[in-house]
Protein backbone atom coordinates (compact mmCIF):
# COMPACT_ATOMS: atom_id res chain seq x y z
CA UNK A 1 0.00 0.00 0.00
CA UNK A 2 1.61 2.85 -1.16
CA UNK A 3 0.57 6.70 0.31
CA UNK A 4 0.22 7.81 -3.68
CA UNK A 5 -2.92 5.35 -3.56
CA UNK A 6 -5.47 7.28 -5.08
CA UNK A 7 -7.90 5.81 -2.90
CA UNK A 8 -6.51 6.04 0.27
CA UNK A 9 -5.79 9.85 -0.80
CA UNK A 10 -9.16 10.66 -1.88
CA UNK A 11 -10.17 8.28 1.26
CA UNK A 12 -8.15 10.70 3.37
CA UNK A 13 -8.92 13.99 2.13
CA UNK A 14 -12.85 13.04 2.53
CA UNK A 15 -11.80 12.46 6.16
CA UNK A 16 -9.95 15.33 6.64
CA UNK A 17 -12.71 17.52 4.72
CA UNK A 18 -15.59 16.06 6.88
CA UNK A 19 -13.46 16.58 10.15
CA UNK A 20 -11.89 20.39 9.03
CA UNK A 21 -16.20 20.67 8.37
CA UNK A 22 -17.37 19.45 11.76
CA UNK A 23 -14.74 21.60 13.56
CA UNK A 24 -15.73 25.12 11.44
CA UNK A 25 -19.68 23.84 12.17
CA UNK A 26 -18.98 23.28 15.55
CA UNK A 27 -16.83 26.86 16.31
CA UNK A 28 -20.42 28.27 14.16
CA UNK A 29 -22.70 26.79 16.51
CA UNK A 30 -20.50 28.34 19.62
CA UNK A 31 -20.87 31.75 18.22
CA UNK A 32 -24.51 30.93 17.30
CA UNK A 33 -24.73 30.22 20.44
CA UNK A 34 -22.86 32.92 22.69
CA UNK A 35 -24.48 35.84 19.90
CA UNK A 36 -28.18 33.80 20.93
CA UNK A 37 -26.82 34.28 24.79
CA UNK A 38 -25.86 37.62 24.57
CA UNK A 39 -29.14 38.74 22.43
CA UNK A 40 -30.87 37.21 25.36
CA UNK A 41 -29.55 38.83 27.80
CA UNK A 42 -30.38 42.40 26.06
CA UNK A 43 -34.03 41.40 25.12
CA UNK A 44 -34.89 39.96 28.68
CA UNK A 45 -33.09 43.49 29.51
CA UNK A 46 -36.00 45.22 27.69
CA UNK A 47 -38.89 42.93 28.46
CA UNK A 48 -38.09 44.02 31.84
CA UNK A 49 -38.46 47.56 30.90
CA UNK A 50 -41.75 47.21 29.25
CA UNK A 51 -42.72 45.09 32.16
CA UNK A 52 -44.85 48.41 33.62
CA UNK A 53 -46.91 48.53 30.42
CA UNK A 54 -47.70 45.03 30.62
CA UNK A 55 -49.00 45.46 34.32
CA UNK A 56 -51.02 48.66 32.71
CA UNK A 57 -52.50 46.33 30.41
CA UNK A 58 -53.28 43.71 32.55
CA UNK A 59 -55.23 45.82 34.89
CA UNK A 60 -56.99 47.39 32.15
CA UNK A 61 -58.48 44.25 30.68
CA UNK A 62 -59.10 43.46 34.43
CA UNK A 63 -61.24 46.50 34.98
CA UNK A 64 -62.87 46.17 30.61
CA UNK A 65 -63.82 42.46 32.37
CA UNK A 66 -65.12 43.31 35.52
CA UNK A 67 -68.00 45.61 33.56
CA UNK A 68 -69.27 42.21 31.94
CA UNK A 69 -69.75 44.42 29.31
CA UNK A 70 -73.23 45.83 31.19
CA UNK A 71 -71.67 49.61 31.13
CA UNK A 72 -71.08 50.39 27.77
CA UNK A 73 -69.73 54.60 28.86
CA UNK A 74 -67.24 52.44 31.43
CA UNK A 75 -66.47 50.08 28.53
CA UNK A 76 -65.74 52.69 26.26
CA UNK A 77 -64.00 54.98 28.67
CA UNK A 78 -61.29 51.57 29.87
CA UNK A 79 -60.79 50.48 25.91
CA UNK A 80 -60.32 54.12 24.69
CA UNK A 81 -57.65 54.44 27.61
CA UNK A 82 -56.12 51.00 27.05
CA UNK A 83 -56.09 51.17 23.03
CA UNK A 84 -54.30 54.60 23.22
CA UNK A 85 -51.64 52.38 26.09
CA UNK A 86 -51.54 49.65 23.70
CA UNK A 87 -50.41 52.17 20.75
CA UNK A 88 -47.91 54.12 21.96
CA UNK A 89 -46.54 50.93 23.58
CA UNK A 90 -46.17 49.10 20.27
CA UNK A 91 -44.58 52.50 18.85
CA UNK A 92 -41.85 51.50 21.55
CA UNK A 93 -41.94 47.84 20.67
CA UNK A 94 -41.19 48.16 16.88
CA UNK A 95 -38.13 50.52 17.74
CA UNK A 96 -36.77 46.97 18.75
CA UNK A 97 -34.90 44.70 16.40
CA UNK A 98 -33.63 41.62 17.41
CA UNK A 99 -30.97 40.09 15.50
CA UNK A 100 -30.69 36.24 16.49
CA UNK A 101 -33.35 33.80 15.05
CA UNK A 102 -34.84 32.10 18.06
CA UNK A 103 -34.84 35.64 19.98
CA UNK A 104 -36.54 37.13 16.92
CA UNK A 105 -39.20 34.36 17.26
CA UNK A 106 -39.55 35.27 20.87
CA UNK A 107 -39.92 38.73 20.42
CA UNK A 108 -42.13 38.59 17.02
CA UNK A 109 -44.51 36.09 19.32
CA UNK A 110 -45.02 38.85 21.95
CA UNK A 111 -45.25 41.74 19.80
CA UNK A 112 -48.03 39.77 18.02
CA UNK A 113 -49.70 39.69 21.41
CA UNK A 114 -49.90 43.40 21.82
CA UNK A 115 -51.32 43.37 17.92
CA UNK A 116 -53.54 41.23 18.68
CA UNK A 117 -54.30 42.90 21.98
CA UNK A 118 -54.93 46.30 19.90
CA UNK A 119 -57.14 44.30 17.25
CA UNK A 120 -58.96 43.22 20.31
CA UNK A 121 -59.53 47.10 21.53
CA UNK A 122 -60.83 48.02 17.63
CA UNK A 123 -63.56 45.23 17.76
CA UNK A 124 -65.15 46.22 21.32
CA UNK A 125 -64.56 49.78 20.16
CA UNK A 126 -66.78 48.81 16.85
CA UNK A 127 -69.06 46.24 18.55
CA UNK A 128 -69.95 49.30 20.63
CA UNK A 129 -70.33 51.80 17.96
CA UNK A 130 -72.77 49.12 15.74
CA UNK A 131 -74.14 47.61 18.33
CA UNK A 132 -72.69 44.05 17.48
CA UNK A 133 -72.67 41.79 20.35
CA UNK A 134 -70.32 38.99 17.85
CA UNK A 135 -67.72 41.85 17.59
CA UNK A 136 -68.17 42.71 21.49
CA UNK A 137 -67.68 39.17 22.02
CA UNK A 138 -64.45 38.60 19.87
CA UNK A 139 -62.60 41.56 21.09
CA UNK A 140 -63.07 40.51 24.33
CA UNK A 141 -61.64 36.80 23.16
CA UNK A 142 -58.50 38.90 22.01
CA UNK A 143 -58.19 40.78 25.51
CA UNK A 144 -58.32 37.24 27.24
CA UNK A 145 -55.77 35.81 25.08
CA UNK A 146 -52.92 38.78 25.24
CA UNK A 147 -52.12 37.40 28.77
CA UNK A 148 -51.93 33.78 27.17
CA UNK A 149 -50.00 34.56 24.55
CA UNK A 150 -47.29 36.38 27.11
CA UNK A 151 -47.21 33.60 29.62
CA UNK A 152 -46.35 31.34 26.62
CA UNK A 153 -43.78 33.51 24.88
CA UNK A 154 -42.14 33.98 28.86
CA UNK A 155 -42.38 30.28 29.00
CA UNK A 156 -40.46 29.48 25.92
CA UNK A 157 -37.79 32.49 26.81
CA UNK A 158 -37.05 30.64 30.00
CA UNK A 159 -36.27 27.41 28.09
CA UNK A 160 -34.42 29.31 25.98
CA UNK A 161 -32.47 30.75 28.61
CA UNK A 162 -31.85 28.07 31.05
CA UNK A 163 -30.56 25.95 27.50
CA UNK A 164 -28.15 29.15 26.79
CA UNK A 165 -26.69 29.30 30.31
CA UNK A 166 -28.58 32.63 31.19
CA UNK A 167 -30.32 33.66 34.37
CA UNK A 168 -32.75 35.86 34.04
CA UNK A 169 -32.32 37.07 37.84
CA UNK A 170 -28.51 37.18 37.62
CA UNK A 171 -28.82 39.25 34.45
CA UNK A 172 -31.50 41.55 35.16
CA UNK A 173 -29.45 42.85 38.38
CA UNK A 174 -26.21 43.43 36.27
CA UNK A 175 -25.81 46.77 35.23
CA UNK A 176 -26.29 46.46 30.83
CA UNK A 177 -22.99 45.80 29.13
CA UNK A 178 -22.04 48.70 26.64
CA UNK A 179 -22.71 48.38 23.19
CA UNK A 180 -20.17 48.19 20.64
Amino acid sequence: MAHDDPVVCTVRFFVATVFVSCVLLAAGCSSDAEGTRVELVEFLRVLNAWAPADGAAAGAIERVLATQFVDDAEVRHQVTELSARVSAHLAKVAAYHPRSPEVAALYTRYRGAWEQLSGGCAEIEAGLDQGVPERLAGGREALEAWADSLASMARDTRRLAERVGVDPRMELDAPPAPRT
